[in-house]
């Protein structure tokens, strides 16, 4: 309904517009997945949606385990793997992707934050179907599905709201952040004073 607001579609004279009434059922046909579109390419571009893996029973290979990750792994998030030692988290670099769906650690506990795949519309949801996405992410993806209903038929509305869109699509790109700590002495085997 949001989306139909957008482009004048969803009511006449005050009254909502049918579902039957000229192309109204075909615009309700794709919103789902334009709305899909734009929201995977918000979360894998500009806001990333993040979770977290605790590695629990992996396949011991060479005294490595490798863990199968999370289906809606998409990537590793800058820092990513935390080893949690005498009740602390500290920073892990010992980690490496095996293929695309696994990763190899040593023995120990570990908590693996990544970037995931987002929840998608069905292509049919109910009228009650409960979306959870961020109400920024939800906003850009109204005015995208909203613009691409009227891209054949009126360049000027399609313009205006693909520009809202890529504002708004702008303004959610995460900066990135650098996390700090110390860094043992790499050096120190090949003589070096430690320092």
């Amino acid at each position: 309904r949001r989306v139909l607001e957008h482009i004048n579609r969803a009511s006449i004279a005050g009254s909502e517009v049918s579902p039957a009434y000229n192309c109204q059922s075909d615009d309700l046909m794709r919103i789902p997945g334009l709305i899909n579109e734009a929201v995977v390419s918000i979360r894998t571009l500009a806001r990333p949606e993040t979770g977290v893996f605790v590695p629990r029973e992996g396949e011991s290979m060479y005294g490595i385990k490798k863990y199968d990750l999370p289906e809606d792994f998409r990537s590793m998030k800058g820092g990513g793997v935390y080893q949690v030692k005498d009740g602390r988290m500290e920073g892990f670099g010992g980690w490496r992707l095996f293929g695309s769906r696994a990763i190899l650690l040593p023995e120990g506990e570990f908590l693996v934050e990544y970037c995931r795949y987002p929840d998608l519309l069905p292509e049919d949801p109910e009228e009650d179907f409960d979306y959870v996405q961020d109400v920024e992410v939800l906003y850009a993806a109204i005015y995208y599905a909203a613009a691409n209903l009227v891209m054949m038929e009126d360049e000027f509305v399609y313009s205006a709201l693909m520009r809202d869109y890529e504002n708004r699509f702008a303004r959610m790109i995460t900066p990135v952040a650098c996390t700090t700590g110390s860094v043992g002495d790499v050096y120190a085997s090949f003589g070096g004073d430690g320092l």
